[in-house]
């Protein structure tokens, strides 16, 4: 095969391909035979994205030919494994073959312009204030994932030294497990004030996913320093808590003297204390609550637009909308797959504000500025209930008339009801007719 029918025949992978497939290019071409992988051997711009699969041998002199063969281009790495399961039972056994991998990738990590560490267990994570000592100035993304976090009981040990937040320069998308993240805040808190100080603070992620106690409760040396982990939140625009045990002290209880500002929050299987510590605090244009119980929430901040709740299976998420929906003043509603949603929610939209919260003198819709509602996988409300909700706000306000209403595997609607919707609504969607888009 020659150099320009190998360029025909393959196509680059790209980040939404598993990297875990032996299908993958250009692995797939180079281990046909010595003469294919000859070929691709020589065009360096196929090295540039490099999978090292920790459940299968690859040797020092394999991991080295690929970083050879992209003659100093700009790399994306990924650790992971094909076989999901292999390690399991396993954590010393993978935590030496991590270890092995990143021996041998380290000394080009100035090349690397994102790397994904996908392991098993949190204890083959590296530990990012020591094990990670050479200047990485083209990373952009950093991501440390963890499929079975448990009980992490492989404390990180000693103080490290003083990191340079500056080996990170342009840094700006970051997926910490629980551990690194609370490492980072109670050792170095000003590291996520420095990282990709280069960067426009509009383009900066962050994810915390998987944090756990270690079995005898402790965070670590002593209890868990959310304030110092507000405050590095607030590095971040875009932000998602998923699965984090983070105790909040009482004192931090329905506190009003933190604000977060941020374009997208998700608070992911997050404890019902929590949620309610978090949520009046979140300035958040886009503020995504999955998972998660709304029972301690006592309120949404007075800037959230766009609202979005999915998978909710609470037995008191139809009384909670009710408790904080009438002064949430929203525009974008969205609610998928919560089976709690019902008739209840709905009547209480189509109603004026309670003398006893309405903040202004003349009485408001509740959810009065709401002007989208977008309802996926909720079969517990009436189509019936629907239609009164819509009537009793149009009544009420005429900005109503600008409603816009999207409905994706809900209840059974009549050809006469569905004509009813689209004539009275500034735009009705059912089923995935048509996208409706965010307005945010």
């Amino acid at each position: 095969m020659s150099r320009n029918q190998t360029r025909n025949a393959c196509t680059f992978w790209h980040s939404s391909q598993d990297a875990r497939s032996p299908s993958l290019f250009p692995y797939n071409i180079s281990t046909v035979c010595t003469a294919w992988r000859a070929v691709i051997a020589i065009i360096p711009k196929y090295w540039t994205s490099i999978v090292v699969l920790t459940d299968i041998s690859q040797s020092k002199s394999a991991i080295s030919s690929h970083l050879e063969w992209s003659k100093g281009l700009p790399l994306c790495v990924t650790l992971t494994r094909r076989n999901p399961n292999f390690f399991d039972d396993e954590p010393a056994t993978e935590r030496v073959r991590v270890a092995a991998a990143m021996s041998h990738l380290l000394p080009e990590i100035h090349r690397f312009t994102a790397l994904e560490i996908d392991v098993t267990y949190t204890s083959s994570l590296p530990r990012i204030l020591t094990d990670i000592p050479h200047p990485a100035p083209r990373l952009e993304q950093l991501f440390l994932k963890v499929a079975k976090p448990g009980k992490f009981t492989g404390l990180f040990s000693g103080r490290p030294m003083m990191p340079d937040p500056s080996r990170f320069p342009r840094l700006q998308g970051l997926h910490l497990n629980g551990w690194n993240f609370v490492d980072i805040i109670r050792h170095c808190p000003s590291w996520f004030d420095k990282i990709g100080n280069g960067i426009p603070l509009s383009n900066t992620m962050l994810t915390v996913s998987n944090y756990r106690r270690t079995p005898d409760g402790v965070h670590g040396n002593g209890n868990f320093p959310y304030p110092l982990a507000l405050s590095a939140l607030r590095c971040f625009k875009y932000i998602k808590l998923d699965d984090v045990e983070f105790d909040v002290p009482s004192d931090w209880l329905n506190s009003d003297n933190f604000n977060l500002t941020a374009n997208r929050v998700e608070l992911s299987r997050l404890s019902p204390p929590l949620v309610g510590a978090l949520v009046p605090l979140m300035d958040a244009d886009h503020l995504v609550i999955a998972n998660s119980s709304l029972r301690d929430v006592i309120g949404l901040s007075d800037h959230c637009p766009v609202l979005e709740l999915s998978d909710i299976s609470s037995s008191t998420f139809a009384a909670d909308l009710c408790r904080l929906l009438p002064l949430w003043i929203g525009v974008e509603l969205y609610i998928y797959r919560c089976l709690g949603f019902n008739d209840n929610v709905l009547r209480m939209l189509g109603r004026l504000q309670s003398p006893s919260v309405c903040r202004t003198q003349v009485q408001c819709l509740n959810a009065s500025e709401m002007h989208v509602l977008a309802l996926s996988g909720c079969t517990g409300f009436s189509i019936h209930m629907l239609r009164r909700m819509i009537r009793a706000r149009q009544k009420l306000d005429d900005d109503q008339d600008y409603l816009r209403i999207h409905i994706d595997s809900g209840p059974p609607i009549a050809k006469k009801e569905k004509k009813w919707l689209e004539r009275k609504l500034f735009e009705f969607v059912l089923d995935g007719d048509d996208d409706l888009e965010l307005c945010s």
